[in-house]
């Protein structure tokens, strides 16, 4: 990190005009001739006096400001907020909050069906990551896995959930679910991480279930890169499944597809939400003739209501993920819900 010190600063325009400049200045490191390679800069910027009348403060808000930049999109710059300042003393809060759960083992996973209509089947469930406090509330992973993401956090507690999955997945195989599938969602700096691919392996084969019987998750805040499709294809070539998941409300929703090899798409439940108005209706239909064209599998998340599965079953989808046929529970209530629910197909 460094600084950059701008005195007598007539207009805001002014300061973005050197953050513009500065972060241009820095977007390629020259390595020799004509060899360069691409990087990117991010910038917090606090004014005096409006933010701060002394220089600690200055730098320390100029520091909040910079790391409330979306960590997944670089060369960015960002103005000092006194918001930023109450989401950054939060964020703090909540790391330690995060490490102690880690280390007291307060993290679990509860598990969600998705079903299949066709089949009367439950095809695969995903598992969901919640943090206990020690008063016994759960807190939503909404809540702590951007803190997660940022502090680095997000790989040490992404690989207890791979393992804890997996080993879960294990256990209902030998008791007869052979055919089930275990959904994980993977986070952009897990995928991002070196160890990431040798993790996923190793886990699997020390579960002893078969690399197809897993389905990673990702999202389209994760910027299509070479390095992230090459960790995608040797996933596939071991016969993982990837999914995209809450498809259609990132930034990529074409290059993702274009760029990494998928499986499946899940469609967003802000889209299943608004079936019943034309537009909303139509993004439905739109995600779902392009996967049919491609191969791919289409699973409607948040599913609710019964209107929602009629209008869904008409447009030839048959998978289906929500609170209609189920919610995320803990292992003990999944496995009551099984035994009051003839689409049992994970026997006690």
């Amino acid at each position: 990190e460094f600084v950059v010190l701008i005195r007598d600063v007539a207009l805001v325009t002014d300061i973005e005009d050197v953050a513009i400049r500065v972060i241009d200045a820095c977007s390629y490191l020259e390595i020799h001739e004509s060899q360069r390679i691409p990087i990117s800069i991010d910038i917090g910027i606090a004014n005096y006096p409006n933010d701060a009348t002394d220089a600690s403060d200055l730098l320390r808000f100029a520091h909040i400001a910079l790391h409330s930049l979306d960590s997944m999109r670089h060369g960015n710059y960002q103005f000092y907020s006194e918001n930023q300042r109450t989401d950054h003393r939060e964020g703090i809060m909540m790391t330690g909050e995060l490490i102690q759960a880690m280390q007291e083992d307060r993290m679990e996973l509860h598990y969600q069906p998705i079903y299949c209509l066709k089949t009367d089947m439950i095809i695969s469930v995903e598992a969901l990551v919640r943090l206990r406090t020690r008063e016994g509330e759960i807190i939503p992973p909404d809540d702590f896995i951007d803190v997660a993401e940022r502090t680095g956090l997000i790989v040490p507690l992404g690989a207890w959930v791979m393992k804890k999955a997996c080993m879960q997945l294990a256990l209902w195989q030998k008791n007869g679910a052979k055919d089930l599938c275990m959904s994980i969602n993977v986070s952009p700096v897990q995928l991002g991480d070196h160890g990431f691919f040798n993790l996923l392996e190793t886990t699997v084969r020390e579960s002893e279930i078969n690399f197809g019987s897993v389905e990673i998750e990702i999202v389209e805040r994760q910027q299509v890169g070479t390095d992230v499709d090459l960790i995608l294809t040797r996933l596939r070539n071991l016969g993982v499944k990837i999914a995209v998941d809450d498809f259609g409300t990132g930034y990529s929703s074409l290059s993702y597809l274009h760029a990494y090899p998928v499986n499946e798409l899940k469609i967003d439940k802000s889209f299943v939400d608004r079936m019943l108005e034309k537009s909303g209706l139509s993004i439905v239909e739109t995600i779902i003739s392009l996967a049919k064209n491609l191969g791919m599998q289409v699973v409607a998340e948040g599913v609710e209501t019964e209107n929602q599965i009629t209008m869904l079953k008409e447009r030839n989808i048959d998978i289906f993920q929500g609170y209609y046929f189920a919610k995320p529970m803990i292992l003990d209530d999944y496995l009551l819900w099984h035994k009051s629910h003839k689409v049992t197909v994970i026997p006690q």
